[in-house]
């Protein structure tokens, strides 16, 4: 019996389909350029990490002076505490119709599917994140330089965003820890106000290049390096917030699975799954797309999250 191929058929292969989504959302991932990813070897996710400081490790002894026939002092060290989450699948399925596989202008109709199923996916990827990153790590306070601002909000003509930011670089400074603020993320309305102050600012174009940085309303992030910080523009930091990390030493870790059976590659590093056969009774032929991960925060300390009232 001779194989027939249908006009858009090449579309539906399962390697082109998941080059194609995982090409549209790798860019749109809004935490991923900064993230390490880790592939995992088991549905379990655990790791260790730190409970106290060493300034503020209850083992701590201050050394004393050593002499002929003296001892050293004894001293222990708080074991490290052990902290776990659980790999999940989040996925969405969909019916591709035999009229357009069957017709060439059914193109548009695939990959308008498609790239709707890569918005869900990414736009759910990445509210998870931010949920996970905006509980997991440290959480401003009262008593924080941020925290206790007094400067008008940033839609205000009388904030001073950069002042501001100063405040939240010198929150995340700790004698005990190494880390260090270089990146936040803002809802894209509180960055669009802070791209608006940057604009305004009455200095030459040189010198805004030099201190400031340059604006750009059509970039998703941009770099001040008078405060050596890049700012980021989010959809899933509520409005008035933001979380500030240092890049160096990210704080949380995204663990991925890759399902030897319907992973098309073995390259990407989201963990995205596919799987396709053909309905018997209405010949749609369907699409089935997950995503298997886990974000797991192990050092709270290396980011700060301003949950409000308000920037």
């Amino acid at each position: 019996m001779t194989k027939v191929y249908l006009s858009n058929e090449v579309y539906l292969q399962k390697d082109f389909v998941a080059d194609h989504i995982v090409n549209i959302m790798a860019p749109a991932l809004e935490w991923s350029p900064l993230m390490p990813k880790v592939r995992a070897d088991s549905k379990a996710i655990w790791a260790l990490r730190e409970p106290t400081s060493a300034a503020s490790d209850t083992a701590r002894r201050a050394p004393r002076a050593h002499t002929a026939g003296s001892k050293f002092v004894k001293v222990g060290i708080t074991g490290l505490e052990e902290i776990s989450t659980t790999m999940a699948s989040y996925g969405l399925e969909i019916r591709i119709d035999e009229d357009a596989v069957r017709y060439a202008e059914g193109i548009d109709s695939i990959d308008r599917s498609f790239r709707r199923v890569a918005y869900w996916l990414t736009s759910d990827i990445n509210d998870r994140i931010g949920a996970t990153l905006c509980t997991g790590v440290r959480q401003s306070a009262a008593g924080d330089k941020f925290f206790d601002k007094s400067t008008p909000e940033w839609s205000s003509p009388a904030a001073d965003p950069i002042g501001d930011l100063q405040l939240l670089v010198a929150d995340m400074e700790h004698d005990e820890y190494p880390y260090e603020l270089t990146d936040v993320f803002l809802n894209k309305e509180n960055f669009d106000e802070l791209q608006k102050y940057l604009m305004s600012l009455d200095v030459v174009k040189a010198e805004r290049e030099e201190i400031f940085g340059l604006p750009n309303f059509k970039m998703a992030s941009v770099n001040v390096p008078v405060l050596g910080l890049r700012l980021h523009r989010t959809r899933s930091v509520p409005k008035g917030s933001l979380v500030g990390i240092d890049g160096r030493q990210h704080p949380s870790s995204y663990y991925y699975s890759l399902d030897p059976r319907f992973a098309a590659s073995q390259d990407n590093d989201l963990g995205f799954n596919v799987h396709s056969y053909v309905d018997e009774d209405s010949h749609d032929t369907v699409f089935q797309f997950w995503v298997d991960y886990a974000v797991l925060v192990k050092e709270p300390l290396a980011g700060i999250y301003y949950g409000g009232p308000k920037l």
